[in-house]
């Protein structure tokens, strides 16, 4: 098994794709397509403190729960370090396998934010739910920035997620095999 690349996550551009994400979404869904009426009065910054945190909990936990499906539970770790908690997998995933697991967070979370919005009543429930929805999708920036990394190789592939990079396999690459160097 050879390593043909190391992917290493970029904080600025991973950030700057969250936000863009973030602020895509909202103009698009809660400012365009949907009519949502946002509270005069928003939630204290205490409660919008706990939701984000929350949501990146939620966020590595799914990453974790995906992992289960691909790899045994003691290759599975997690950490925190500042206010970023980190999913780390030992284990190879086949690059399809990576792309769910990879996924898996954004796309609950934001399906959930938005049954959330349509199952409560209240508009102050209605507005926390679409930030579930906006965090929820847009904390996958970083995973959507390694998943357009990774698909770049052959889809023999093995994956293996060390938090902060990403480590790409392949058994005997040859020079036409599709590495990308």
């Amino acid at each position: 098994m050879n390593r043909i690349a190391t992917i290493k996550g970029n904080t600025l551009l991973i950030n700057g794709i969250a936000v863009l994400i973030a602020v895509g979404l909202y103009v698009l869904v809660f400012r365009g397509v949907w009519d949502v009426q946002i509270p005069a009065e928003r939630p204290g910054i205490v409660t919008l403190i706990i939701l984000l945190a929350g949501v990146i909990v939620l966020h590595e936990g799914i990453h974790g729960a995906a992992a289960l499906m691909f790899v045994d539970r003691g290759k599975i770790s997690f950490s925190a370090k500042w206010l970023v908690v980190i999913c780390r997998v030992d284990g190879m995933m086949t690059r399809g396998q990576y792309v769910f697991y990879a996924l898996a967070p954004a796309a609950l979370l934001g399906l959930i934010g938005i049954a959330l919005y349509y199952v409560v009543g209240s508009v102050e429930q209605r507005f926390l739910a679409a930030l579930l929805f906006l965090g929820g999708v847009s904390s996958g920036g970083g995973d959507f920035w390694f998943v357009s990394q990774v698909l770049r190789h052959p889809r023999e592939s093995l994956v293996v997620d060390l938090g902060i990079e990403i480590e790409v396999y392949m058994n005997n690459p040859t020079e036409n095999s599709g590495v990308v160097k």
